[in-house]
């Protein structure tokens, strides 16, 4: 239950790793598009931001994908 993480952390870092999918903020794959992260990555790290930016007041980072996210 992310809710229930979600109220034990006193912050939020996302870390680096591969690319999103461009089609994971609207976009079309490129012939630039190299390593994309698994899609259960794109998908749990997507569910936990919006939960957190939603619904807490916590400080999030992120870090080379993880900056990707907080963009997307």
């Amino acid at each position: 239950d992310m809710t229930e993480l979600l109220r034990r952390l006193n912050g939020l870092m996302f870390i680096g790793g591969q690319d999103y999918c461009p089609s994971f903020y609207g976009e079309k794959t490129t012939s630039s598009t190299v390593e994309l992260a698994d899609d259960e990555r794109m998908d749990f790290d997507n569910k936990l931001l919006r939960e957190a930016v939603g619904n807490t007041h916590l400080p999030v980072l992120g870090i080379c994908a993880g900056c990707q996210l907080l963009n997307i």
